[in-house]
């Protein structure tokens, strides 16, 4: 009974604006009846800025404390005053101390609730930078795998923690390791894209189809052919095949050549293109009986047409003359 009747008390409390429950507090201050005062506090009467100004202005300044202490509702903006009035870290200590939840939720800023490790309140505000600035991976990372709808705001709070640690001299390694670290578990690899040492991670991890190739400076590099090289040279020939043949890009002749002059022909024999094994020097990579022969089974670059004149210019001439291609024959004493 008595909870419910303290429960109507408090729904009809919160029905008046805050100036209301202000002049009900002001009125037993201005009376100097601190016992009706108090009184009011437990019954649910808000404390505000206004009643703790008052408080001093008519020297109950040494009351304060217990009109905090005891009141069952207070003013968001109770923290302010409270800043003002003792300094930022005597009023949050006190706060802490007393447990005014709903202030610390509301009003204590992302620095403070890293101090007193109040790692929840920083998840449900979504300061995503505060839990990474802390090292406080695995928070992040439990939250990540709860809520799909947060992923994307995690990562660019991780995106944009690396960026500082880049701002900030001398950069430190530790923070960028376990941001990366965090990427790769998250299976998050475009986001280590954006920065040099993500980057290197991509090409150790072999997670091609991510690299940033035509950014040079990611690599510590300065031209395309450098970054091919790299890639190259960490194992990636096949991707770099595979994106110059089956993808739309304007580097295609510039990656096909880069390969062949590197001494890559697997892909383009199995793929039997012999006419750009021929275009940029590799004649010694090409089956020649192969290149002769009527299939069809060709690569769309090397047509019949492409591959007979490679045979002429060659003076494969026995070849061209086996398959009776005599027209063929006769070109290549002229080419």
């Amino acid at each position: 009974m008595e909870k419910e009747n303290k429960d109507k008390r408090v729904k009809r409390l919160s029905l008046l604006g805050a100036a209301e429950h202000g002049l009900v507090l002001y009125d037993a201050l201005h009376d100097k009846d601190l016992t009706k005062f108090f009184f009011l506090l437990k019954q649910g009467y808000g404390l505000s800025p206004f009643i703790l100004n008052v408080m001093i202005d008519f020297g109950y300044e040494k009351n304060l404390v217990k009109a905090l202490e005891i009141c069952e509702l207070v003013d968001f903006k109770v923290y302010d005053f409270l800043c003002a009035y003792w300094g930022q870290e005597k009023a949050e200590n006190f706060l802490v101390e007393k447990d005014f939840k709903n202030i610390i939720k509301k009003m204590f800023p992302a620095e403070s609730l890293v101090k007193y490790q109040f790692w929840n309140i920083l998840v449900d505000r979504k300061e995503y930078a505060a839990l990474t600035g802390a090292g406080k991976f695995d928070v992040i990372k439990e939250v990540y795998f709860q809520n799909a709808a947060c992923r994307e705001e995690i990562c660019k709070a991780l995106l944009e923690a690396a960026d500082d640690c880049h701002r900030a001299s001398p950069v430190n390694d530790d923070v960028i390791n376990a941001i990366i670290n965090t990427f790769v578990e998250l299976e998050e690899f475009d986001y280590l894209s954006h920065f040099s040492e993500g980057v290197f991670k991509l090409l150790e991890l072999r997670k091609w189809s991510f690299l940033p190739y035509h950014e040079p400076r990611l690599f510590g590099k300065k031209t395309r052919a450098d970054v091919w090289q790299l890639i190259y040279d960490n194992g990636g020939e096949d991707f770099l095949y595979n994106h110059a043949t089956r993808e739309r890009t304007i580097f295609k002749v510039e990656i096909l050549k880069f390969l062949i002059e590197n001494k890559y022909y697997n892909k383009f024999i199995a793929d039997k293109d012999w006419c750009n094994l021929a275009l940029y020097g590799a004649e010694e990579a090409i089956d020649w009986e192969d290149c002769a022969s009527l299939s069809d089974d060709y690569c769309g670059s090397c047509t019949e047409t492409a591959r007979l004149t490679l045979l002429a210019r060659y003076h494969k001439r026995m070849l061209l003359f086996k398959n009776k291609r005599f027209g063929w024959w006769l070109k290549s004493f002229i080419m």
